[in-house]
């Protein structure tokens, strides 16, 4: 069962881990939480010799729906040509297992949460709750199938080393940049969302709120408030540039090693695209374009919220200006 695998092997992570900072005086609480915080992700890899029957199904944490993850789309194909054609040729295809929901459910993104008897998706975690929130650690969970056919032994081993063995390693080299990949996009675009619904909010409120009722102090907090969603959404924008310049640099390295592996194994092809079409890479850039469209909503936000502070800040200066006319005017009738 691959739950009781998975958390049989996140067992022995700990233990390692607890043993290795033992001798550095740091005690097993503070080794767990380390081995939680540094983790971003597990991948799932099914490897056999067709996939049509092999279905994940996991449980979602406080609801009694599943997910279900089946086969969808084939990343790439490994082929191998045997030297002088002696022997039998061997193809192999990497496949993403996309999830299904029996429900809709009121999070879009999940985390794998391994600290229960059994590993189970549970919603994303706020560790704050701001204008400019910061994200718990969310390791993500992808499955993946390896289908390689009816191998002889000999192909079983070749394939074998090319992937994850000798110098190509290929899943070795790829996998860790798709999770990577999924897990700075899963956390940004949650992010956002948070974000643009906060602004989105936060701008209703001071729009429609009667200015004339106002104090002068719940003026100023009002204005010092929309400072600080600027302030703060700023920094926002700046970790979204950053997370779509990561998720470009992990675009350029995957597609690097694809197509280098050539050059290690000559009678191995890795066949990642068609035409214009590369199922593999297109995810970097749709999660690319989905990060800077919230980039341009997340501006348009800012920029209806500055103009909602600016109608504020003149009606406060209006009323300062009123009052210091009425007080230079009651200074010469009592002069």
């Amino acid at each position: 069962d691959w739950a009781d695998n998975l958390k049989t092997g996140w067992e022995k992570i700990q233990h390692f881990y607890t043993e290795h900072f033992s001798h550095q005086e740091v005690n097993a609480t503070k080794a767990r939480d380390f081995c939680h915080e540094a983790l971003i992700g597990v991948a799932l890899v099914i490897n056999n010799a067709h996939l049509d029957s092999h279905i994940i199904s996991a449980s979602l944490r406080g609801t009694a729906n599943k997910v279900v993850f089946k086969p969808e789309i084939g990343l790439f194909q490994v082929n191998y040509t045997p030297p002088d054609n002696k022997g039998v040729a061997t193809t192999a295809i990497l496949t993403l297992f996309e999830p299904q929901f029996q429900a809709i459910q009121e999070g879009k993104h999940w985390q794998l949460q391994l600290d229960l008897p059994v590993p189970q998706l549970s919603p994303i975690e706020m560790a704050t709750n701001s204008a400019n929130p910061t994200i718990a650690s969310n390791p993500i969970f992808a499955v993946y199938g390896l289908a390689h056919g009816n191998l002889e032994e000999i192909g079983e081993k070749a394939l074998q080393d090319f992937l994850i063995s000798d110098e190509p390693a290929i899943l070795v080299r790829v996998l860790p940049r798709l999770l990577i990949r999924q897990w700075q996009f899963t956390r940004m675009d949650f992010t956002a969302i948070q974000v643009r619904q906060h602004l989105q909010s936060c701008s209703n409120e001071h729009y429609q709120t009667n200015l004339p009722c106002l104090s002068n102090r719940q003026l100023s907090d009002g204005l010092q408030t929309m400072a600080m969603e600027n302030a703060e959404t700023s920094l926002l924008l700046g970790k979204l540039h950053q997370a779509i310049k990561t998720i470009e640099v992990h675009h350029s390295n995957t597609k690097r090693w694809l197509r280098r592996a050539r050059q290690y194994s000559p009678d191995w092809q890795v066949v990642w695209q068609h035409d214009d079409d590369s199922p593999l890479l297109s995810h970097f850039d749709a999660d690319k374009q989905k990060l800077q469209n919230h980039i341009t909503y997340i501006q348009g936000e800012i920029t209806y919220l500055e103009g909602i502070r600016q109608h504020w800040h003149l009606h406060f200066e209006g009323r300062q200006l009123a009052w210091s006319e009425w007080l230079s005017h009651l200074g010469s009738v009592l002069a």
